[in-house]
């Protein structure tokens, strides 16, 4: 009798042990997803989400998303400030611009357990800015207006630390410490009007005033309206403060 019994125990035994290491792991596991959004970003008219997924010891992968709508230019007067020139600053006064960018990211956390501490996060970046730009330039002694639209794409990578932390059970903060991005970028603007010869000098006198070492910027300007084609460097700062929920 003895013997039945003991194997009636083993065999009870066995389903009750996995339904205790099955509801220790439902207690203990908050689940490998993350889910954020850029706080600061919201004021600069942002909206940039954040996926996250632990996919080993250390290691992560996350894709970033940001999209903003087309409005004016968020904190115009502290940009103009910052730049200080009057041609500048008086184009920008009637800029309306937009975004969205995507950026696959992957993280090395260095504390031994990916999602929780210190990471160096390597990136790629693809950036689409549209832009409508009431472009203002003098014609005898007289401000006129020449609309321009278009866009910009561009393509870069880079490098961001930061640390996570876990500030309740579900609860979490990303701080995005600072990173760098340096890439190329390629964009044309334009506008259609019929322009007169002296229209169309004052607008390549005006246009000739934004040319630099940093962009190559090339127009063309005649009877019917103006083209201006952007291309070069694209050199952007990555800062930010994530808060998200894990599931």
């Amino acid at each position: 009798m003895m013997p039945f019994v003991k194997h009636i125990g083993r065999a009870l035994c066995l389903p009750l042990c996995l339904i205790s290491v099955a509801t220790a792991q439902t207690v203990d596991y908050d689940g490998d997803n993350y889910l954020k959004i850029n706080v600061p970003a919201l004021a600069l008219k942002n909206i940039s989400l954040q996926y996250e997924r632990p996919v080993g010891q250390q290691i992560s992968v996350a894709l970033n998303v940001r999209y903003a709508p087309t409005s004016d230019l968020p904190f115009k007067q502290a940009f103009k400030n910052i730049i200080d020139d009057d041609e500048v600053s008086k184009q920008i006064d009637g800029l309306r611009t937009g975004n969205f960018v995507i950026a696959p990211e992957f993280r090395y956390y260095t504390g031994g357990q990916a999602g929780r501490g210190f990471y160096v996060a390597p990136y790629v970046r693809y950036a689409h800015y549209s832009a409508q730009l009431p472009f203002k330039y003098d014609y005898n002694g007289t401000e006129k207006i020449f609309p321009l639209e278009g866009s910009l794409n561009a393509f870069s990578g880079g490098v961001m630390i930061g640390t996570q932390f876990k500030l309740s059970r579900l609860l979490y903060l990303d701080w995005w410490i600072i990173g760098g991005t340096y890439g190329h970028s390629s964009g044309r603007i334009d506008g259609s009007a019929p322009l007169d010869e002296n229209e169309q000098q004052a607008l390549r006198n005006e246009l000739e005033q934004f040319k630099n070492g940093f962009i190559d910027t090339k127009y063309r300007v005649d009877q019917n309206g103006a083209t201006v084609d952007l291309n070069g460097k694209w050199i952007t700062a990555r800062l930010g403060l994530a808060l998200g929920i894990r599931f």
